[in-house]
């Protein structure tokens, strides 16, 4: 049974979640580049949040963001407005980058 909060995300249009991934991602970039990972409070609750809104993003057929993208977003303002909203292609698979880079760095 899926929770009430996913309920409730899958119901919110895909400009909401667009916009709440770079919100979250952003905040994430920022904190990835300023603290280093042992030192930093929420890093993985904060990481986990942005998995949970690009599994979201993605299950809408769009392509997920590079972390490195983030951190530029959130570290140094750089635009990266031409990375929302692109469908995938037809046979193109989903990229799970949060999901990644937890599993790189964590496990």
């Amino acid at each position: 049974m899926k929770s009430l909060k996913k309920v409730i995300m899958s119901m919110r249009g895909d400009k909401y979640i667009e916009r709440e991934y770079l919100k979250v991602g952003a905040k994430f970039g920022f904190v990835v580049n300023l603290l280093p990972l042992s030192k930093c409070e929420g890093f993985e609750s904060q990481l986990d949040k942005l998995n949970e809104l690009e599994k979201e993003y993605s299950s809408r057929g769009y392509r997920t963001i590079p972390i490195r993208a983030f951190i530029s977003l959130g570290a140094y303002n750089k635009n990266i407005d031409h990375l929302l909203g692109k469908k995938r292609g037809k046979n193109e698979r989903p990229i799970y980058n949060a999901e990644t880079y937890k599993k790189s760095l964590l496990y």
